[in-house]
């Protein structure tokens, strides 16, 4: 009895040891059921007012130009001391809305949404009659906000409703076309006014008197969604940098600002995010910014050098939509819902196995919030505060796994990341980022390649900036030592380069769109080390150092899979690789003469023979694990033979479907002064289709044959079924009789189409002059 007692403590200690080192493997979950700390609401608004400084270029008389500073806060229901302030900014969506009714809409459209389909609210402060009512969009964000608020927070929920400023606004002003940078300057303002409240505590509104003294404007974070992400990017390099305005004057309480979140954001204005911690998250089956061009930013900052170094990161949701980040944008974006739909039909948009919908077709996703309350929390939590934890920046970092539970649920869905600790080179040294000739280094050094292996061409990726180059990496050959690619750093016969200071090998990859290659249930392959010698380390598996949850929390095989994507095409989003250079095993042997870095194709084997097709960008070493991790933290690499069985096939990615098209007609066409073009000769073009163009946060382009237009405004009394486009007297004489028409958002492929026929140009009206 006694042998048996401590055998089986002996047990239950082994035990706890494996549950442990599991524990440490993994990202705390930065929700902490339950909150520490009561929370509060609170309003302020000020008259809508005619604002230069948010809107320098507008002409009232042409436009509308009042804009209202009005916004929710969220805090600690009890003030004591100083706290950090951070600002959430909406995006694109209607100003109006209607209880969802049938018809003219779908039956069965789940949780009875309401349904924003008009924008009059924008133009001047009013709604049409009941039962229409304002969209409280800057409310949709209570879920995160009121949460981090309970952790010693004071959050405030922009309302960006009102003005040109506002949501699906009518066309820019002159510089800035779709008014980014008026939303920056709109949080700048708000800035202005609570740093007025933090010092003085006389603005005559009570919500924002009460924060008299506590606000910590050394710690300063900001959070966009869609166009709102642009919007905060906006504002925090006008800060610095806004040739009309010296916002630290206007301010008052000098700013600092730590930390950037963006949800699904557009990259308009091609701006960047230096000398701040940055995250951004990646709906995989967005439909409105469909293209997910929010990791444009991430791509160009890999590239600079920044000093002090500051962590960024891309955090990629498979299953996720576009709307449902904002609780008050009630139906899907993917598709769109715009009915009426006969039969009623829903299909949710998520292209390529695995890559199941988190959400219904209305009225949100609780799966979905998850994923935000998680990312959200952590990187605000870890990165802006006098207070803040660090150690919760290892939810961006792939050497440690995502929290297993978020506010104890399971965590729902895969995400794939990218990460650097800091932008550039200041904690890291460039190895390859693939910007020389074809088949060379970035040091011009010729790669290795075994049989099998073609010569490795540099290229752009789709969705990724134009900056951004890879090595198009394939592969078909037998599954030996001799299926290899090597890039190496110094020539044949040359000494190698001293890595020991550093801690990790970096890259980031995807897979090509390639069925035929891509046959496995993910990719995977050896990674080695070689020395100028000849020696090589150990083998590790590409497998075991990336995202492999997959949905529901069970773990599957590791490595690269997809690519997947959402209405329109597939993406194949650059997740980030981190090996610790301890895990190659015999490393001592060759770090002090580092020639090159070896991917052996001996995976993924079927009949012998090992095929695949990736994308292979920034490769780095580093010198840190990374904001808040140890060497503890991280597990060692598998023991065993790094081989491994055939893989069970999977099925290709889901083919790209054809844009939805609907119909609609040309109402008019009307020649003559234009005031969106400054009074100078034009054409508006006014079109009307029963399926409303919406109010997305990609921009609307009307193409006529190969001349195209981005300026453009809604009907009269905000209705969003009519949309007026202006073109130039040049642009419109360069279209030919019989041209086709057609609307779409954003340039590139889109997942639907609105066609108005061809073009009559003996319909022009010549307006009066």
């Amino acid at each position: 009895m006694r042998l048996f007692s401590r055998r089986l403590l002996a047990a239950i200690w082994i035990a706890s040891l494996f549950l442990t080192a599991a524990a440490q493997n993994r990202a705390p979950d930065a929700a902490d059921n339950p909150a520490p700390l009561a929370t509060m609401i609170a309003d302020y608004q000020q008259p809508a007012a005619v604002n230069a400084i948010v809107l320098p270029g507008c002409v009232p008389g042409v436009h509308d130009c009042r804009t209202q500073i009005s916004a929710r806060i969220y805090r600690p229901q009890v003030l004591n001391g100083r706290y950090p302030l951070v600002l959430l900014l909406h995006g694109n969506h209607a100003t109006c809305g209607r209880p969802y009714a049938s018809p003219p809409y779908p039956a069965g459209w789940p949780g009875n949404p309401r349904v924003d389909d008009n924008v009059r609210f924008t133009l001047n402060g009013t709604c049409p009659p009941a039962p229409y009512v304002i969209t409280p969009n800057n409310q949709g964000y209570a879920y995160i906000a009121d949460r981090l608020a309970a952790f010693g927070y004071i959050v405030v929920s922009i309302d960006a409703n009102r003005g040109i400023t506002g949501i699906n606004a009518p066309p820019g002003v002159a510089g800035d076309p779709f008014l980014i940078r008026a939303r920056g300057r709109l949080v700048l303002s708000h800035l202005q006014l609570l740093s007025q409240c933090n010092r003085l505590g006389n603005s005559g509104l009570p919500a924002c008197d009460a924060l008299l003294g506590h606000i910590d404007f050394g710690n300063v974070g900001l959070m966009g969604h869609s166009r709102g992400g642009d919007g905060v990017r906006a504002a925090y390099n006008l800060y610095s940098a806004d040739p009309a305005n010296n916002w630290r004057a206007l301010i008052g309480d000098a700013v600092t600002f730590k930390g950037i979140f963006e949800f699904a954001p557009t990259d308009f204005l091609g701006s960047d995010a230096l000398g701040t911690a940055w995250n951004v998250l990646l709906p995989m089956c967005d439909g409105d910014v469909s293209n997910l061009q929010g990791v444009r930013p991430f791509d160009r900052m890999v590239l600079e050098f920044e000093n002090p170094p500051r962590q960024k990161s891309t955090y990629t949701v498979w299953g996720a939509n576009h709307n449902f980040y904002n609780t008050e944008w009630q139906l899907s974006d993917a598709p769109r819902l715009a009915g009426p739909l006969n039969p009623p039909a829903y299909v949710p948009g998520c292209l390529g196995p695995g890559n199941t919908a988190l959400y219904p077709a209305a009225p949100g996703s609780l799966n979905q919030r998850l994923t935000g309350i998680s990312s959200f929390l952590a990187f605000f939590r870890a990165n802006v505060g006098a207070a803040a934890n660090p150690t919760l920046n290892q939810n961006f970092n792939p050497l440690l796994d995502i929290p297993a539970t978020v506010l104890g649920i399971q965590y729902p869905t895969l995400v794939f990341r990218g990460y650097v600790p800091s932008a550039g080179l200041t904690s890291s040294i460039l190895f390859n980022d693939f910007d020389g000739p074809n088949g060379q280094s970035s040091y011009n050094i010729p790669d290795l390649n075994g049989a099998g292996v073609p010569v490795v061409n540099h290229g752009p990726v789709p969705n990724h900036d134009p900056v951004q180059r890879a090595g198009l990496l394939s592969w078909n050959g037998a599954g030996n030592n001799n299926l290899f690619y090597q890039m190496n750093w110094t020539a044949a016969n040359a000494p190698g380069r001293n890595v020991t200071t550093y801690s990790t090998l970096d890259f980031r990859i995807s897979r090509q769109d390639n069925a035929a290659l891509n046959n496995g249930v993910a990719t995977n392959f050896s990674i080695r080390l070689v020395g100028a010698n000849g020696v090589m380390t150990r083998a590790v598996l590409l497998s075991r150092y990336t995202d492999f949850r997959d949905v529901g929390g069970v773990r599957g095989p590791g490595g690269p899979r997809g690519p997947v994507g959402g209405a329109g095409s597939l993406h194949p989003i650059l997740q980030t690789v981190r090996i610790p250079l301890s895990h190659f095993g015999n490393f001592n042997l060759v770090g002090n003469q580092l020639r090159g870095v070896r991917f052996t194709f001996d995976q993924n084997l079927n009949a012998g023979m090992a095929t695949g097709a990736v994308y292979v960008a920034n490769v780095r070493f580093t010198n840190t694990l990374g904001s808040g991790v140890q060497a503890a933290d991280v597990p060692p690499p598998s023991s065993g033979s790094p081989s491994s069985p055939p893989p069970s096939p999977s099925p290709s990615p889901s083919p790209v479907p054809p844009p939805t098209v609907y119909s609609g007609s040309i109402v008019s066409m009307t020649s003559g002064p234009v005031p969106e073009l400054g009074g100078q000769q034009g054409v508006q073009v006014q079109l009307f289709s029963s399926v409303g163009f919406g109010a997305g946060n990609e921009v609307l382009v009307l193409n006529i044959g190969s001349q195209q237009s981005t300026i453009s405004r809604p009907g009269d009394d905000g209705d969003l079924h009519t949309r007026v486009f202006v073109f130039t007297q040049a642009q419109f004489d360069a279209s030919a009789e019989g041209d086709p028409v057609s609307v779409q958002y954003g340039f590139d492929t889109a997942p639907e189409l609105w066609d108005f026929g061809q073009l009559h140009k003996s319909a022009v009206v010549i307006q009066a002059q």
